[in-house]
């Protein structure tokens, strides 16, 4: 594989997820993780690519911050494999799937050949509503 120094940032950063319901909760977070000064990781609702398709998702995602060394999101694929590897073939590059041990072992292998990672949990989140509430919890989730 090759040299990916981003990659070998993310690994060594504590990335902290927060579940978004929508672009001005993915703005609004990546907004209070710029003032905090942390990493967090925009995690989609369950499923949400079944809702709202993979694409849509990911232009949430750029539009709130995606790609600024900070900024990494999770899209949830629920149970549809479709729906995950389309996700990859756009170019997100942490994808959570559920379905059987053979389904999910192929979408890791593809996600891995492209560069990215597969989340076989969903990593437990903070969640909104976005406020000071939220800020306050990623601050301590920051400090520990």
């Amino acid at each position: 594989m090759a040299h990916d120094p981003i990659s070998e940032k993310r690994s060594a950063t504590p990335w902290h997820p927060v579940t978004v319901r929508d672009a001005a909760e993915a703005r609004a977070v990546t907004e209070i993780a710029a003032r905090l000064d942390v990493a967090v990781l925009l995690v989609t609702e369950p499923d949400a690519s079944g809702r709202y398709g993979p694409a849509y998702l990911l232009e949430m995602m750029r539009q709130a911050g995606l790609g600024d060394g900070c900024v990494h999101a999770l899209i949830d694929c629920g149970d549809s494999a479709g729906q995950a590897m389309l996700a990859l073939r756009l170019g997100w590059k942490d994808v959570h799937m559920t379905g059987p041990p053979d389904t999910t072992r192929r979408i890791a292998e593809m996600a891995e050949s492209v560069g990215a990672r597969f989340h076989q949990n969903r990593p437990a989140c903070l969640q909104g509503p976005v406020d000071q509430s939220l800020e306050d919890q990623l601050r301590n989730a920051a400090a520990n």
